[in-house]
C-alpha cells in the first residue's frame, strides 16, 4: 500500500514541481529568446505555450499509464509495482545526472552562466536564427518557439520523468479538490521557469536586470544541487512505494 494523504500528495507534487523549478536550462533558453532584438514578447510567449503543452502531454501521459490511481494504491500488483519502481528509477537517474553536473560546476568544468547563454545561441543560430537578418517568416519562427518549449520544458529526458511522475501522483490524489491544489501547485512551479522571461520581455531590459541577478544569485550557485537532493530523494521515496505494491 503507497503512503496517501492530502499533505503527502502535495508535498510530493511540490517537490517535482521545485526540481522543474531549478533545472538551468529551460530558463536560460527563454532568457536567449527575451533578449532577441526582432519579436523577442511573441516568440517568448510562443515558448512559454509550448512548454505547458508539453507538461501537459507528460502529465497526461503519467494519468493514462496509471489507470485508476487509487486502485493501485492501494492494491498490490506488477502493474502498479513496474510503474512505481520505474518512476524511481528515472527520479534518481535524473537526480544523479544533476548532482555530476554541480560537481563539475564546483570544480569548474562547467561552463558558467554566460558560456552556456552563449552556446544556446550558438546552437540556435542554424536550427532557429534570431535577430532583424533572421530568414524565417514570423509564423514559422514563432512555431518553432513553441517547439522548443514543448521539448526543454518537458520531453527532454531530464524533465520528462519529473511530469510523468507529477500526473502518476495525481492520479492517486483524493478529493477532487486536492487533485485540484496539487495541479496548480506543480504547474506553477514548473512553468515558472519559461513564464519569467516572457514576463520580462513583455516588461522590458530593467525587469531583465533585475531576474537575472536574481538567477545569479540563487539557481546558478544552489540549483543543481538542491534539484540533485529532491530527486534523489523523490526517487527513493517511490523505490521505497513501489514495495508496498509489491505482488508477493
Amino acid at each position: 500500500m503507497i503512503a496517501s494523504g492530502f499533505a503527502h500528495d502535495l508535498t510530493v507534487l511540490g517537490s517535482l514541481g521545485a526540481a522543474c523549478l531549478l533545472s538551468p536550462e529551460v530558463f536560460l533558453l527563454g532568457l536567449v529568446l527575451a533578449g532577441d532584438d526582432a519579436g523577442a514578447k511573441s516568440k517568448s510567449i510562443s515558448y512559454f505555450i509550448g512548454t505547458a503543452a508539453g507538461i501537459a502531454a507528460a502529465m497526461t501521459i503519467g494519468l493514462s499509464i496509471s489507470g485508476d490511481g487509487l486502485h493501485l494504491r492501494h492494491h498490490p500488483s506488477w502493474h502498479a509495482f513496474i510503474i512505481r519502481a520505474g518512476l524511481g528509477i528515472a527520479l534518481l537517474w535524473v537526480g544523479i545526472e544533476r548532482a555530476r553536473e554541480y560537481w563539475k560546476q564546483l570544480r569548474g568544468l562547467a561552463p558558467s552562466v554566460e558560456k552556456q547563454a552563449g552556446m544556446l545561441k550558438q546552437a540556435l543560430a542554424h536550427w532557429m536564427p534570431v535577430g532583424d537578418n533572421s530568414p524565417l517568416s514570423r509564423g514559422r519562427a514563432l512555431w518553432r518557439c513553441f517547439e522548443l518549449g514543448a521539448f526543454v520544458g518537458a520531453v527532454n529526458p531530464k524533465r520528462l520523468p519529473i511530469c510523468i511522475a507529477a500526473g502518476h501522483q495525481l492520479s492517486a490524489t483524493t478529493p477532487a479538490g486536492a487533485q485540484v491544489g496539487g495541479a496548480v501547485i506543480f504547474l506553477v512551479l514548473a512553468l515558472a521557469p519559461s513564464f519569467l522571461p516572457a514576463a520580462m520581455a513583455v516588461s522590458g531590459p530593467e525587469a531583465a536586470r533585475r531576474l537575472r541577478a536574481k538567477f545569479d544569485a540563487v539557481v546558478e550557485r544552489h540549483g543543481l544541487a538542491i534539484v540533485a537532493l529532491i530527486l534523489v530523494m523523490l526517487g527513493v521515496h517511490f523505490l521505497h512505494t513501489s514495495i508496498g505494491v509489491y505482488p508477493a
